[in-house]
């Protein structure tokens, strides 16, 4: 499946939550999930708070043409 630039960071989002809330319950799990945003964001030259910024900005975007 080919992903759009706003599917990764949405993506990267979703993963770097899922790394904070199995940080203590599952560490490989964790780390997995943050190293996967991580690569995921590099590819559009971002790091993941970057990538999770891009979805503010673009959701702010659209929330003022409503």
């Amino acid at each position: 499946m080919k992903t759009t630039p706003q599917d990764d960071c949405i993506i990267v989002a979703a993963l770097g939550r899922l790394a904070y809330q199995f940080e203590d319950a599952d560490e490989l799990l964790a780390n997995q999930a943050w190293m996967l945003a991580v690569e995921i964001a590099d590819e559009h030259g971002l790091d993941p708070g970057d990538a999770v910024l891009q979805l503010e900005i673009g959701n702010s975007h659209v929330n003022s043409r409503n």
